[in-house]
């Protein structure tokens, strides 16, 4: 009889996150655009509300961000900000009038930002051991907004974005059983190096791991210092803002654009699902074959293409 590994890591909530968030994402944003368009508003009105949203994704990242890490409960944070999106979409849905449908875009990317940000920092504390295991887990994403683009388009009506909302809202039930799962990462290592301890590691191994421990800035501000202090913290950031400028144009007027062009809006489907499958791939080369030291070059290659 093969015997039980209790110290055998758990990541199938943290992978089951990844996979119904972005399927519950891909089945309403790349159609939220024509959305807006439907209930009446200009361009330049739709381009406010994604703009908002991109906006209040950037605040409430770091600001529900620094209250996980104060409660220590990524738990619940995850469930109350789930719910909270299906909330939102629900009155997102409703609106009538620009003001309110403002409001409920601000809402709905408030809970949303955080969840895949609190997830990740959860697993890989998890994975600190092995990181290489990351990316595979993260690749549960790139599936997950897959079917889910896959999905809106057999949802889509041309009258109604009823199913579309339900469909978000149903994909997002597993989110909250996963969340039930999560652990403690903090009390994980904790318990570990108990165990280590316990077990009769030698005093120079218990010295060196509190050592490593106190080397490690504590969550908030200390740690958001110590990070802005990376020499790597502008090109990280520069990335991100490039990529954040393209993307979010692209996700809410590509759908908008297909429509204006004659074909039919679910045709969106099909591009989404080919971007989804570069990026599976990237996600398996990225854990396979590329040096630490070479993320730079990686990302400038990903940009260029």
């Amino acid at each position: 009889m093969r015997p039980v590994n209790k110290n055998r890591i758990v990541i199938w909530p943290y992978i089951g996150i990844f996979v119904f968030f972005w399927l519950a994402s891909n089945i309403i944003l790349p159609y939220i655009g024509l959305f807006y368009e439907t209930k009446g508003y200009s361009d330049s009105s739709i381009g406010v509300l994604s703009g908002s949203f991109q906006f209040m994704v950037v605040l409430s990242a770091i600001l529900v961000g620094w209250i996980a890490d104060r409660v220590k409960r990524p738990g619940p944070m995850v469930f109350l900000l789930t719910i909270g999106m299906v909330f939102a979409a629900f009155l997102l849905y409703k609106s009538t009038v620009y003001a309110a449908t403002l409001f409920c875009v601000l809402l709905l990317s408030f809970c949303y930002a955080p969840v895949n940000g609190i997830t990740d920092k959860v697993l890989m504390e998890k994975l600190k051991e092995e990181p290489q295991k990351y990316a595979k887990c993260r690749s549960g994403g790139t599936v997950g907004a897959g079917l889910g683009i896959i999905i809106a388009g057999l949802l889509l009506s041309e009258d109604s974005f009823r199913n579309i909302f339900i469909g978000f809202a149903a994909a997002l039930i597993p989110c909250l059983i996963c969340s039930f799962f999560f652990d403690n990462g903090n009390k994980s290592a904790e318990n570990a190096a108990r165990e280590k301890s316990a077990c009769g590691q030698t005093g120079g191994a218990s010295a060196a791991a509190a050592k490593e421990q106190t080397d490690v800035p504590s969550s908030g501000a200390k740690a958001y210092r110590a990070f802005l202090h990376n020499k790597d913290t502008v090109f990280i950031y520069l990335s991100l803002a490039v990529w954040g400028i393209t993307e979010s144009g692209t996700g809410t007027f590509q759908a908008m654009l297909v429509d204006d062009c004659g074909y039919p809006a679910a045709l969106t489907s099909l591009y989404v699902v080919m971007a989804m499958i570069g990026e599976f791939i990237g996600f398996q080369l990225i854990s396979r074959g590329i040096r630490r030291d070479a993320y730079k070059k990686a990302l400038a290659l990903s940009f260029i293409l």
